[in-house]
């Protein structure tokens, strides 16, 4: 959990990796995996929360930013809902 420097609150963040892209895009087309990535962001973004942040920092790796978290359950919490989105 880190402190935003800006309003002093709690806040988190999280990698997350798409692994096989390359061979996603092997097997149906570039156009098919850009597609999957789309989607793929739509969904983590339709679970977020309006304050929170999804952040391209790759092709295939994003930065999900949770502001305002009261504490570790909280996190757990955003995490859980994450996943059962997959």
């Amino acid at each position: 959990m880190t402190t935003s420097s800006k309003a002093k609150a709690p806040g988190a963040y999280g990698l997350v990796k798409l692994s096989g892209l390359g061979r996603l895009a092997e097997s149906l087309g570039q156009e098919s995996c850009g597609l999957f990535v789309e989607e793929f962001v739509d969904r983590l973004n339709a679970v977020l929360r309006p304050v929170d942040k999804l952040v391209k920092i790759a092709t295939d790796k994003y930065c999900i930013v949770l502001h305002g978290v009261a504490d570790r359950n909280h996190i757990e919490l955003a995490v859980a809902n994450l996943l059962r989105e997959f």
